[in-house]
């Protein structure tokens, strides 16, 4: 059974797609900061406030094991795929808009998106994702888990994620499919690519149910 609207908190977004062990990160423009944060409350505090500030924010779609790491050349690195500790979900990024259409690296709409989202999904054998979330400019698409995983495994998979998106045609963002230290919009917050035009990040589609993609990619 689904649900569509916004009618879901971030909290329970977080909950379903992060990890319950690790450092969680929001990220915030312009200033290019990553703030730190303990659990799923302090990310969404973190977030609240400073899209209030007029800010931009993301948050990382997966949870680290140290609030930095230092890098051979001594500068402080924090969410980066060295220092990820777990995943727990799975996801794509689809662009939209006639540029990204012109480039063929998007769909000219959202809602061509979502027709071609479920073409893919029915061609490549996928469960319904656990996620759609309206980004402003496009869709974020997340698969949770049951259980939460490491970098290794997560990593194998998506790269066969990524063949079946190719091997499909299907325009996801192919450098987000697979890099575990990326960053997506929090529902919630704020998409401010367009100053003059802000639009809410929010939940379009949700999945009672957990789901895994593991065993329809085997082989690929």
């Amino acid at each position: 059974m689904s649900t569509k609207g916004d009618a879901y908190a971030p909290a329970e977004f977080l909950d379903s797609i992060l990890p319950h062990e690790g450092i969680r990160f929001a990220f915030t423009l312009p200033d290019g900061r990553h703030h730190a944060c303990a659990n799923d409350a302090e990310l969404i505090a973190k977030a609240t406030e400073q899209d209030a500030q007029g800010k931009t924010v993301y948050f990382a779609c997966a949870t680290y094991a140290e609030p930095y790491i230092t890098s051979p050349d001594g500068k402080r690195r924090h969410r980066v795929k060295e220092n990820v500790e777990r995943v727990k979900s799975f996801w794509l990024d689809i662009d939209c808009g006639a540029d990204k259409a012109a480039k063929g690296a998007g769909y000219p709409t959202k809602r061509g998106a979502a027709q071609a989202l479920k073409d893919f999904g029915k061609a490549a054998g996928l469960p319904s994702p656990t996620w759609i979330v309206d980004s402003g400019n496009g869709l974020h698409v997340y698969w949770a888990l049951e259980e939460a995983i490491t970098r290794g495994p997560w990593e194998a998979t998506t790269r066969r994620l990524k063949l079946l998106c190719q091997n499909l045609n299907f325009l996801a963002d192919p450098s987000r499919t697979t890099d575990a230290a990326s960053v997506l919009r929090l529902p919630g917050t704020t998409n401010r690519k367009d100053p003059a035009n802000p639009k809410r990040v929010r939940v379009l589609h949700k999945v009672s149910l957990t789901a895994t993609i593991e065993p329809p990619l085997t082989g690929i």
